[in-house]
């Protein structure tokens, strides 16, 4: 079990309660909503509504949990170059 926060007010705690909750969802920054990890696309920091998470090389619907496609086989993640290349 989780410890109970030690808070006067119930303001208070909320305020607590959502640092906490923030740990575990990830900010879109395009549509700036909170997602959690299965629906956000680590590699272009958006959800997957405004980006889905797709195979580069053929365009197959990828998921979080696959780090290859099972289409062509091409790895799902980007290298540090491939990322500062899109900055550039």
């Amino acid at each position: 079990t989780t410890p109970l926060l030690g808070c006067d007010t119930p303001k208070e705690a909320l305020h607590l309660g959502e640092q906490d909750a923030r740990l575990h969802f990830n900010r879109c920054e395009c549509c700036h909503g909170w997602v959690c990890d299965e629906h956000f696309n680590e590699n272009r920091m958006m959800c997957i509504a405004c980006m889905p998470r797709i195979c580069t090389q053929c365009g197959a619907p990828a998921s979080k949990s696959e780090q290859f496609c099972k289409v062509c086989g091409a790895p799902h993640f980007e290298t540090c170059e491939e990322r500062m290349d899109d900055y550039e």
